[in-house]
């Protein structure tokens, strides 16, 4: 049972840098690839997907023994723009269940669930489950009554798990500590090694030792680790705010010379963009984007540096299947002689209240079907195409 009520909901992306980076190409998760951290003096594996694991490829080795290994395989490099557009989309996720989140570390999100009802609370959070999964990240989820107790029970969970509260399908606190290794439980190394020393295996274990008695063994150290992992520990949580910005922005590592791919990345953009409209109960009044090309010039010799395309929305709306149909409209009949190296998109907001009808107005039911009368402008930048 929880103390005084209080109730936390924790979301966990596992390997969130290899996560973050596969989301932004179609089906590059099902291929062999290896995600390498260009920041160190040897550039090294980080992480690969499964495929690449059943080559034989593993974290610790060079690009180079990867090839060696899996001559297809897919180099992609550590991506700090590709992290916080994942950290952003699974910030929006967390914010559609309660305003109180706060971003603990990068792919886990924890939420207060102070005042949020009780009531169909676990399918609501398998749907979150389900909304990053078509956003590109797998992630889970926990709910317990501390931050940090809801994170071991999220990385120990498949889609949603609840765990010592009162709840129909909750488990027992105790016999899922008993089940919990103390390794997942992440003690400092020179902690984890007296742990070994006194036989200590399972979380349950050490859950069951005396505080007091842990306190004058252990210190404080010891003292905080056994509050955290028994649901005793207090904290706030850091509340971040959602972004008052709308927009998305990403330079590739590679060159894109057809649509598609431009058109995948937007998705992903129009998708989280459009989750925050629709936590902050706005529709989107406008859409701009921009492809930055690569060099290219024109006769006269002036140099194009990208492409703009500006659309004014006749039925303002935050459905990311209508905005993408209205941008690939358009972009479609768009030629250009060099290759996409970075994609940029911005939506202008509008409270949804501001969007009324006239008297004698009707709702623009199928915005489809005018897409040849929407008011666009596109520009070649400093030209008019």
């Amino acid at each position: 049972m929880s103390r005084g009520g209080d109730m936390y909901a924790v979301i966990d992306i596992p390997r969130f840098p290899l996560q973050a980076v596969l989301r932004l190409e179609a089906d590059l998760g099902r291929r062999p690839v290896v995600l390498v951290d260009a920041s160190m003096a040897k550039p090294l594996v980080v992480d690969c997907t499964v495929a690449a694991q059943r080559s034989g490829v593993m974290a610790g080795l060079s690009v180079a023994q990867a090839i060696a290994r899996c001559e297809e395989i897919a180099v992609r490099y550590c991506s700090e723009k590709a992290e916080a557009l994942a950290e952003r989309a699974l910030f929006d996720c967390a914010y559609s269940l309660s305003p109180r989140v706060e971003e603990s570390a990068p792919g886990i999100c924890s939420i207060s669930l102070a005042g949020v009802g009780r009531t169909g609370l676990e399918e609501r959070c398998d749907a979150i489950v389900s909304t990053l999964k078509g956003l590109g990240l797998s992630g889970r989820m926990g709910i317990a009554s501390t931050p940090d107790l809801a994170l071991l029970v999220a990385r120990e969970s498949k889609r949603v798990m609840v765990v010592g509260l009162d709840f129909p399908e909750s488990k027992d606190l105790e016999a899922f500590l008993d089940a919990l290794p103390i390794a997942a439980t992440e003690p400092s190394e020179s902690l984890g090694a007296i742990l070994g020393q006194w036989g200590i295996r399972s979380a349950g274990a050490f859950a069951r030792l005396p505080r007091e008695s842990v306190g004058k063994r252990l210190g404080t150290e010891g003292l905080a680790f056994w509050d955290r992992i028994s649901g005793r520990e207090e904290r706030p949580l850091r509340i971040s705010k959602l972004p008052e910005v709308y927009e998305e922005s990403l330079e590739f590592e590679y060159e894109i010379d057809t649509l598609e791919p431009a058109l995948f990345v937007m998705r992903r953009f129009l998708d989280s963009l459009c989750l925050r409209l629709k936590g902050a109960a706005l529709v989107a009044d406008s859409v701009h984007a921009r492809l930055d090309l690569a060099d290219i010039r024109l006769e006269d010799g002036e140099r194009v540096e990208g492409l703009r395309l500006s659309l004014k929305i006749p039925d303002p709306t935050s459905d990311a299947d209508s905005l993408l149909a209205m941008l690939a409209t358009r972009l479609e009949q768009m030629e250009t002689d060099a290759a996409i190296v970075g994609i940029a998109l911005k939506i202008d907001p509008i409270d949804r209240n501001e969007n009324q009808l006239g008297l004698f107005e009707t709702s623009l039911k199928n915005p489809h079907r005018l897409l040849r009368r929407w008011p666009a402008s596109l520009e070649l930048w400093g030209r008019t195409i």
